[in-house]
This record gives C-alpha cells, structure tokens and sequence, in this order.
C-alpha cells in the first residue's frame, strides 16, 4: 500500500497522487506551474513562503520576473474563487511572499499494486471501444476516468487484502484535454507530431525537440491528404496534461491526448548525437490502439543538414500513411530553405511580428534572406511584416513580388497567403477578403487565416462577422493569443469594454511576457475611461520591453487624456526618440503640436504641425486646424486637397478608418458657416471606427460643433450619449457644464464642472479648462 497526500480545504481538494485539483468534487484545469505553486504553499501553510524562495525551487536556473509570479497567483486567485482583497485561501505580503491561510485537512490517498501477481488483466467497457491491458507482476497500476466501468479478472497467486486495489486509481489521470479536438475531415488523416526526445541530452541541439516538431508539421501540412495539429494546439494540450517542459513525452500520455484531440496517428520521435552524425528517428503510432505503424530514421552529418533531410523523412512518414499522391509529394519536397541558420532567423522573425515587434522582425527576416536569397516565404513574410503588421504597403510590395518569382519553391497554401498579402500591399480589401475566405475553405486549421478575416472584416466596418469569423478561430485554437487580442480590439471599439477587457486580460494571461499584450490590455481600459489602470498596463509594458516604441506613444494619450500634459509630453519624446520610421516619427510631431495646442501654445502647435507633415501627408489635419484657428484662409485652401491625398497605408492589415479626414473636412466646412455640410461630414465621421488608442478619437466632434453653433441641448444629448460609451471622456464633463451654463441651470452646471474637476484631479494646474471651472465654481 503506498500513501499519497490529498490536502482538502473549504470545496477544493488538491490530489497529488493524480496530480489535479478538484472544486467541488470537479476538475478544473491549472497550468503546471500554478499547480506547484499551490501545492508549495500549502506545504508550507501558515507560514510565509517568500518570492525568492518560490523563484528558487520553482524556476530554478531561469531568470523570471515578479510579474510571472504575480500571473500565476492571479490564476490561483481565479480558479479558487479568491478575492485578493478579502483573500479566503493566498494572503499577499507585499513585497515578501505570500501565505496560504485556509485551514487544510491532509489525508492519504491510497494506490494499489498487485503483489505476487503473474498476471492481471483489466477489461475496461467504453460506450465505443474494449481495451486490455497487461500488467506485469508487482507493477503499480492505477486508472481512472469518467464514464468508465472497471471489471478485474485476476490469474494467478494470492493478492494482498481486499479489492480496494481496483476501485480507486489514478496513474493516467490527464488534465481534460478535449477542449482542443480536431475536426473530422473526409479524406484526410487527423495527424499529431509530439516533440521530439534529446536522447544523448546535448545542450546544443535541445532546440531540436521542438524545431524538428515543427519542421514535419510544416511539412506535413502540405498534404492534402493530412490534417495536422499546430504546434500552438500541441503546447496547450500538454500543458493541461500536466507535461513538464522540456521532459520526454511518454507514449502513454500522448496517446491519450491524441485520442482525446480526436487525433488518428501519432508522430513521436527522437534523436542522439551518434559520434560525429545526428540520428533522427520516427514512428507511426495508431493513436487507438499504439499499434506501430511504421518506424523511418535518418542521419546527417552536421545539424545544418537536418533542414533538406526533413523533408526526405516527411515524404517517407506521408508515403507510409498511404495518403500522398505524386501532388502531394511534390509538395513536401520543396523545401523553404536548406540553410539552417537562415530558417532559425525566418522562425524567431515570426514569434517577433506577432508580438508587433516589427523592426526586430524586419531585421531577421533580412538576415534570412542574405544567408538564402532565394527563400521564398522569408520575402513572403518580409512583406506581410511590412504591410500587415506595419502598415508601410508601399515597401511591402517588392518583397512580395520577389517571393512570387520563386513561387516554383511554394505551396499552393503558401501563393494564397501571398495573394492576401498582395492584395493587403494594394489596399484591395475585397480581394484580400476573397483569397483568406478560400484558405479557410481549403486548410480549415489555419488559424492565422481566421485571424486575417476577422481583422479585414473589421476593417469593412462588419463587427458581427468579423467576431464570429474569429470565434471560429478559437474553436480551432482555444488557447492563440493573436486571436483573443484581435476579439478585444472589436469589443473596445463597439463599447463592449467588459468584452474588451476579459479578452485582452485573457491575452496576457497566455502571453505574460509579451509587451503587445499588456500594451492591448491598456487600450482597451484607456477606451473605457480607467486611465489608471491603463497606465500601469503600458508601464509593465515598457518594463518588459523598453524598445517597444508604441507604448510610449499609447501611454503619452493616457496622460493627456486625464489633462496630464507634462508627462505625456515626457513620453512623447521618449517616443520620438524611438520612433523607427517617418510613420511614427510624424504621429509624435503631431502629438506634440496637439498637446501644445491644448496648452494655448499655439506657435509651438504650429512649429511641430510643420514637421508632422513633412514626415508624411497623413499628418496634414493638424496643421490645418491650427489654420483654421489662426482663420488663415489661404493656408487653409492650401492645405484643404491635401485631405483627400492621403498616403498608402493600412491600419495593420486592414481599410485605414475615415474618421480623422471627414472630421478635418467637416472642421473647415463650419469655419466656412457651411453649418449642414459640417454636421453631415461630423455624423458620417462617427460612423467609421474609432482610433479608441489615439490622442484624440473625434467622438465629440459633433458635440463641440452644436456647442460653437449655440445649440445647447442637442450638445447636452451628444455628450451624455459620449459618457455612456466612456463616463471619462476627456472635457466631457466640461463641454457638458459649458452647455448648462449657457442654457441658464446652474446646478447642473455646477454639477458638470465638479465631475469634472474630479475626474482631473491629477491635472496640470495652468490647463485653461481647469481655470474656467474653478473660477466659475467660485463665483
């Protein structure tokens, strides 16, 4: 009999002979590293367990920061229904530890083993299936699951005590994996590749469990006749099974997941460092049954071989699988590159863009394509880095042109994905539309296709489809952090902040450690008006990476946003100092005109205005504004065509908004007393998105235009329906005590101009609109 602790607290019980914690007598998931940092602290109960010590036996030889303990503390605080300020179970001791401070009951958990046993058999009834198991005499066996009806039939010797030894067991208790399943596709075989196990256990090539992994799924991927599961999907489930990384893969385990991702063959393989020569081996496993189906090695001289290797044993693992044709050999044969080192910069390119880490992305990517000029899908992505995730479609074109010259070295998955990215760099958004809607219809599991949609729907000003085209997305993969940040954008921009917010939250919950999450985290706060609480987000942005130079723009709006002007003018310059293109060098001229603008220092408005615009025609609305306001009508005749001239630019991927240039249109009409003409353009403006990240978003354009015009309460309608969609709206609650004064209610005036005084209680004291209300709340 062999005791194993289960500790019971409140309606929770964590089980550490099944490794999984229960709630109320069901299992609910925990990353591994949350799992071991509950049970550190109940160990080590009624005391305090401090960061270091945590930091020491949890993240051994790892360098981490507070904050991923804070995220997995956070996701403790989750799961168990804890309120960190009134905490029930985890007492925070800041800047120590933490302590857990429930009362806990420990007991055993009993497995059973067979003593004296030549054989057993255990005859296990499943609604589908019959499966038995063979046990060898004195093992340990224990099993548990759902649904299942155990019958023992025991040969052999005599056994010890009674059959407790087969009710309650517990070995292969997996973390519930199925949430992640692969659809059933007629014709295709559902395909999983675990990593890859390091046998002789060189440092150096440990990158190799998971690249080789990655290589046959890209390869694999390219048979028409195979379904793979993503690398993305693979990480999440074994992650829920409670793998360890960097630990070998037990066959056992990953059956079990496959089966559970409705997964039909298994791919498991490993390799060794075999004198001078590396070994790699692979087998075929049915994922059912275990039965081997095929076994398939190779052996190079130097890991820089592996690269044009891979793709021999691609073709061999697809020809056992009987499900390639002479097309889909073809395909697999291609390589992308048969330089390793350029393939390493290709793929750590990737993990950068997607973080919007563009000029390290950009600068991979080059470096791939002067070690191999002719790979072809490091132009591909050197272009989508530029027109998609930038914006700069100008630049984008001539790398995806180069990558369409070498299209002999493509999939046909590989030329659609460029098509999009093409039609992307020609802002033919219907087009683009057309060629990802034929991706998807063609590679259901491409993930990144359904982002591409959702986003280009969103950008055609068509919320619903885009989110549901997304919500299909994490259908496919539950856990992708691309696609939760993309749901959050289109709930921020609808007004739906709670939405907004659980999605960008999600967001950094599955990537802690990237800037961009926190950074989609602040804007969708900033847009519902917790500045704060946006501040701090694009602060632990900036910590985990300085060069993350949006941030600083992102951060700059909060603090002008809350009437906080020199330290968004801090900010801003920080911005400009790491501003990597005349795009952005421009957005910081004009947020230093706009911010000086607001302070009345109209020349020194002036002065940056100037240099936005020569940083780039889409910056021309600030100067025309200050023209507007200084009535210099021949500037302004000047400047007006230089509105519908706008350069070619993507909002990252998808139609640029017109909001700001119908806006500036309807600017100069009413300085024109062409009042019908303004109010149309300002209601046509609000139609198109918002820029909710931006230093001004124009949703009150058309409440300052019934202000200037005199009508009051058409202005006190608009703004109350601006504080709804953001009770923080900046001036909001100015502009609105503005029009009660004029209208003659002094308590509602009064009222206005106090929330407003509230809401800008950390302002800058020379801000004009402060002044005016103090003064007129002391009269």
């Amino acid at each position: 009999m062999t005791e194993g602790k289960v500790y019971q607290f409140k309606d929770c019980e964590l089980d550490l002979t099944r490794n999984c914690l229960l709630r109320n007598g069901r299992e609910v998931h925990l990353r591994q590293k949350a799992f071991q940092v509950l049970v550190r602290l109940i160990e080590c109960r009624g005391r305090l367990v401090t960061k270091d010590e945590l930091f020491t036996d949890l993240w051994p030889d790892t360098a981490v920061t507070d904050d991923v303990l804070v995220q997995v503390v956070k996701e403790l605080r989750r799961t168990l229904g804890d309120d960190p300020h009134h905490p029930t179970f985890i007492k925070t001791v800041p800047k120590s530890g933490y302590r857990f401070i429930c009362e806990v009951d420990e007991k055993g958990s009993l497995l059973s083993y067979t003593e004296e046993i030549t054989r057993v058999e255990f005859e296990i009834e499943e609604e589908t299936r019959t499966e038995k198991l063979a046990v060898p005499s004195r093992s340990l066996v224990s099993y548990t699951s759902a649904g299942l009806r155990p019958r023992i039939l025991i040969g052999a010797a005599s056994i010890l005590a009674s059959v407790t030894v087969a009710v309650y067991l517990g070995v292969f208790s997996l973390r519930n994996a199925a949430e992640v399943r692969m659809p059933s596709i007629d014709g295709k075989t559902a395909l999983a590749v675990m990593f890859f196990d390091n046998r002789s256990g060189d440092a150096e090539l440990d990158w190799l469990r998971e690249g080789l992994a990655d290589m046959l799924i890209t390869n694999l991927s390219r048979s028409h006749k195979v379904a793979t599961l993503s690398r993305g999907q693979l990480q999440t489930l074994l992650e829920r099974a409670g793998h360890k990384e960097g630990a070998p893969i037990q066959s056992s385990s990953a059956m079990e997941i496959a089966r559970k991702a409705g997964v039909d063959t298994l791919v498991m393989g490993d390799f060794a460092r075999i004198g001078e020569k590396i070994r790699v081996n692979a087998t075929l496993l049915d994922a059912a049954s275990g039965d081997l189906k095929a076994a398939e090695s190779i052996s190079v001289d130097s890991p820089e071989q592996i690269l044009s290797e891979i793709d021999l044993l691609s073709l061999m693992l697809v020809k056992r699988l009987d499900s390639a044709g002479e097309d889909d050999t073809a395909k697999i044969a291609s390589a992308m590159t048969d330089n390793l080192e350029a393939y390493r910069c290709y793929s750590l390119a990737l993990e950068k863009a997607q973080g919007l880490n563009n000029t390290d992305a950009i600068e991979l990517l080059e470096e791939a394509i002067s070690l191999d000029p002719n790979f072809a899908m490091a132009h591909a992505r050197l272009g989508h880095t530029y027109a998609v995730t930038w914006g700069l479609v100008e630049k984008a074109r001539p790398y995806l042109a180069r990558a369409f010259e070498l299209s002999d070295r493509l999939t046909g998955k590989d030329r659609l994905y460029i098509l999009a990215w093409y039609s992307i760099a020609n802002l033919d958004y219907p087009g683009a539309i057309t060629h990802f809607q034929r991706i998807i219809d063609e590679y259901p599991l491409e993930t990144e296709a359904y982002l591409r949609l959702g986003n280009l729907l969103r950008g055609e000003r068509k919320p619903a489809e885009a989110v549901s085209v997304l919500k299909r997305g994490l259908v496919i993969d539950p856990e992708s952090p691309v696609l939760h940040n993309s749901l959050g954008l289109i709930y921020s921009e609808r007004g739906n902040h709670n939405e907004a917010i659980a999605m960008h939250q999600k967001y950094v919950d599955l990537a802690p450690g990237e800037a961009n999450a926190h950074d989609s985290l602040g804007m969708s706060y900033q847009w519902a008006g917790r500045y704060d609480e946006a501040i701090a987000a694009y602060s632990r942005s900036l910590q985990l990476n300085p060069k993350f130079e949006i941030a600083y723009a992102h951060i700059s709006v909060a603090y002008f946003q809350t009437g906080r002007y020199e330290k968004a003018l801090e900010y801003v310059n920080s911005y400009l100092e790491t501003a990597p293109s005349d795009l952005e060098k421009g957005r910081a001229f004009s947020y230093l005109s706009r911010i000086h603008q607001a302070r009345g220092e109209q020349q020194r408005a002036l002065h940056f205005a100037k240099q936005a615009l020569d940083s780039g025609r889409w910056y021309v609305g600030d100067l025309l504004s200050i023209k507007v306001a200084m009535n210099d009508r021949r500037a302004v005749s000047e400047l007006r065509p230089k509105l519908l001239e706008m350069p070619m630019v993507s909002n990252r991927g998808l139609r640029v908004s017109e909001r700001p240039t119908l806006y500036y249109q309807g600017l100069v009409a009413l300085s024109e007393s062409d009042t019908e003409s303004a109010l149309d353009l300002f209601r046509r403006s609000l139609q198109n998105s918002p820029y909710t990240w931006d230093i001004d978003s124009f949703e009150d354009c058309l409440g300052r235009a019934f202000l200037r015009l005199g009508r009051y309460s058409e202005a006190v309608s608009e703004y109350e329906r601006i504080l709804r969609l953001n009770p923080n709206y900046p001036l909001a609650r100015f502009h609105l005590g503005e029009a009660y004064r004029a209208m003659g209610e002094t308590n509602q005036a009064v009222e206005n101009y106090r929330s407003f005084l509230e809401v800008w209680k950390d302002a800058d004291q020379n801000i004009p609109e402060v002044a005016a209300a103090r003064r007129y709340l002391q009269m």
